[in-house]
């Protein structure tokens, strides 16, 4: 299933990002949320790329080389399968595909061999020898250790801690330590491991040694502290970014060149509803690759870790926002075609240009700094322009991409009175100059 009428919608709700394709696999029943997929991953062999996507049936491996035109190459079902699955996770050890899921006492590690695409891919491995279930792993190529958060299996001597493998045999992991937190996610570069430790905060270790990893140093308290979840170590190796995955919560920006002296250079990214909420994050060169749950697809620029602003945006959830959990549960930016990958709960995979912004365009002020209330709203829509910034115009579009209302903006007007004609539901607000626009979801309410 390609782009629909939806789609054209969803161009509607988008900053220096535009959609290539939109992909989802025919037949997948939904979980009790509706919520049918869950992890991406992406792989490059021989000039092709591939994305991969979790679903609460298995894994699909989809050949996105043209990106308009994604087509599924193989499908492999996982050891547990069903509209239970929730969580599936992957990360790559060269050509072999690693998949674990948190759900099902049959569940399994399972490996896949990569080095046959476009043909096919191979399983290699299937077996909960080693664990059961993992809520998130990650691969550290430089000392190929496979580092497994919430590693459990019913019987064993595991009990939730972070498990370490040796992938010296990489179809034969062997077990060789672990470290003794219950950490959310974690992101390892060169033995040093950054574990996202949940409402304890934020954990530094050394796991040269992994009979005896040194905890190297914490941040236990910070800024709009809530559920540590996950983060990224930046290409220069000194700044740490992470989500708090609580509604509302800002993410952090850490210096952390010294793990004696850890520092908060920044907070960002929550200022689209108290409902927002970051779930998993990628940085790549001057920039930060969020999924978003009901926000979509967020790109941060962060050449400056201490001022970090937003360089452009696509929301793939149409639905009303609320305090719960659906939208966009992954990114991948690693393609060398710098075409960026993510996954929707429920609208599957999608393809993103970001050209716009990876050539040289930095940030939307119009986004950045213009907000509106009330939101539901009934006739009048109230603008906050603290800047001042020069709006010339408005549009409300619906969702099927047509625009029922529009007018111009004289500066300093802080208000649009909507035509009554407008009936209720959801649509978008468009503001703009000559040189910007944002776009924000609105709500129309009768009462």
């Amino acid at each position: 299933m390609l782009i629909t009428i939806q789609s054209i919608v969803l161009a509607q709700t988008s900053s220096n990002v535009s959609v290539l394709s939109n992909w989802k696999a025919n037949s997948l029943l939904n979980d009790n949320s509706f919520n049918t997929y869950n992890e991406i991953w992406g792989y490059a062999q021989n000039g092709r790329e591939y994305a991969i996507i979790g679903s609460i049936l298995g894994v699909h491996f989809v050949d996105i080389t043209s990106p308009s035109s994604p087509v599924e190459v193989d499908f492999e079902q996982g050891a547990e399968f069903g509209s239970f699955i929730i969580h599936r996770d992957y990360h790559n050890y060269g050509q072999y595909l690693y998949a674990v899921c948190d759900q099902g006492n049959g569940s399994t590690l399972q490996i896949f061999d990569m080095s046959f695409l476009p043909d096919s891919v191979h399983k290699v491995y299937d077996s909960n020898n080693l664990f059961t279930n993992s809520h998130n792993i990650f691969i550290d190529t430089t000392s190929a250790r496979l580092y497994v958060c919430y590693a459990r299996k019913i019987g064993s001597s595991l009990n939730s801690n972070v498990a370490v493998y040796s992938l010296a045999n990489p179809t034969s992991p062997s077990f060789i330590g672990t470290i003794n937190q219950r950490a959310h996610d974690v992101f390892v570069q060169g033995d040093t491991v950054y574990l996202n430790n949940e409402g304890r905060g934020q954990y530094f270790y050394d796991a040269r040694n992994i009979n005896n990893p040194v905890l190297l140093g914490l941040l236990g308290n910070y800024p709009d502290k809530g559920y540590n979840h996950s983060g990224w170590l930046d290409d220069d190796g000194k700044h740490y970014y992470f989500a708090d995955e609580t509604h509302g919560m800002q993410m952090k920006s850490v210096d952390v060149s010294n793990f004696n002296n850890l520092q908060v250079l920044d907070v960002f990214g929550a200022n689209y509803s108290n409902t927002s909420i970051a779930h998993n994050l990628i940085s790549k060169g001057d920039f930060l690759y969020v999924s978003h749950y009901y926000d979509g697809l967020r790109i941060y620029n962060t050449s400056d870790p201490s001022n970090v602003t937003v360089a452009g945006f696509y929301d793939t959830y149409l639905g009303p926002d609320a305090a719960s959990f659906k939208g966009m549960w992954g990114v991948y930016p690693f393609l060398p075609s710098g075409n960026v990958i993510a996954s929707d709960m429920q609208e599957g995979l999608f393809v993103f240009d970001v050209s716009l912004i990876t050539t040289g365009i930095r940030s939307n002020k119009l986004f950045e700094k213009i907000a509106i209330f009330p939101n539901p709203i009934q006739n009048t829509i109230h603008i906050t322009n603290p800047d001042q910034l020069t709006l010339e115009g408005y549009q409300v579009i619906d969702l099927q991409g047509r625009i029922v209302d529009s007018g111009s903006l004289s500066f300093g007007q802080d208000q649009i009175e909507l035509n009554k004609e407008i009936g209720e539901g959801i649509y978008l607000l468009k503001l703009f100059n000559q040189k910007e626009s944002t776009r924000i979801k609105i709500v129309k309410s009768g009462r």
